[in-house]
């Protein structure tokens, strides 16, 4: 009999690179594999971020153990190597595309619209990781700062943005995301996964006035109902072995 680890909660894990060069932000194929084998041989049920928007939102039933999948940045490697993984398992993922990386000559190293579109057509979710504010940009005293959540340096102008400035510009790249998933895919839903997992109660205000319903952050726990801002479980990088993950989610599940 399958052990009941939690009820209704979902477990969301966070991963960005599949690639047999393992690092801090990518895990190999067979290691994402053995990851999907444990987690389904111990009783893990995969959801879809669909599933888990109803969950919080509407508030619908999940199953015991649920798993939602989740992928940062539109690597060309979610296509290559994740996709038919969790083909294979009869799961689906969540990928978070910075949309401004995803065109028809592809920026090297990043998903095609044609292979974005295939995998929705599977089932598998895409929603926004900005449009092109991933990368940190100048702001106060010269320093690297998180375009989303800064005001940002005018170097013709010699000084910082207004915070008007700062709340049109982010609007633009937020709305800019928006509209290009609702074109390019028919998207209905609207979420956000914040950049590098950095947010303020400012950003916030901003996406729930362009109708942006669940954010995807960085901190690390299981999701209870009506919670809109989703921790995540960092499942993708190389010292997380499939035992090890095991763990985590026992750990957290006992909190």
């Amino acid at each position: 009999m399958i052990a009941i680890r939690y009820e209704n909660k979902v477990a969301v894990l966070m991963y960005h690179d599949i690639s047999d060069n393992e690092s801090l932000y990518a895990i190999s194929p067979a290691k994402f594999g053995a990851h999907l084998a444990l987690l389904g041989a111990s009783g893990y049920r995969f959801i879809s971020a669909e599933a888990l928007y109803g969950f919080v939102m509407q508030n619908k039933p999940v199953p015991d153990n649920a798993v939602l999948i989740t992928f940062d940045d539109g690597y060309a490697s979610f296509y290559r190597h994740a996709y038919p993984i969790l083909q294979s398992y009869g799961a689906v993922a969540a990928c978070f595309l910075i949309v401004g990386y995803v065109n028809p000559q592809r920026k090297a190293g990043y998903l095609s619209w044609d292979e974005v579109r295939e995998m929705k057509s599977r089932g598998f979710g895409f929603y926004s990781h900005s449009y092109c504010s991933h990368e940190p940009r100048i702001g106060y005293q010269g320093k690297p700062v998180n375009p989303l959540t800064n005001r940002l340096f005018l170097p013709q102008q010699r000084r910082l943005e207004t915070e008007a400035e700062y709340v049109r510009r982010v609007k633009s790249d937020l709305l800019a995301a928006e509209e290009t998933l609702r074109s390019e895919l028919g998207n209905e839903l609207s979420m956000l996964c914040f950049p590098h997992g950095i947010y303020n109660r400012r950003l916030i205000e901003i996406g729930d006035e362009l109708g942006i319903s669940l954010y995807f952050t960085g901190e690390e726990g299981l999701n209870p109902p009506h919670s809109r801002l989703i921790r995540r479980i960092n499942a993708g990088s190389v010292q997380i072995t499939p035992q090890r993950l095991l763990t985590i989610l026992q750990t957290l599940s006992s909190l």
